[in-house]
């Protein structure tokens, strides 16, 4: 659940409609953005 959340906390709010949109996948990117 960690790995799930850590990436929409880092962006919330770019991240948050990639997130809401895409799931998993969205999560995946997220991460390597974040990264």
């Amino acid at each position: 659940m960690d790995r799930d959340l850590y990436p929409v906390f880092l962006d919330l709010t770019d991240r948050l409609v990639v997130v809401v949109g895409g799931g998993q996948v969205a999560t995946e990117r997220a991460a390597r953005l974040a990264a």
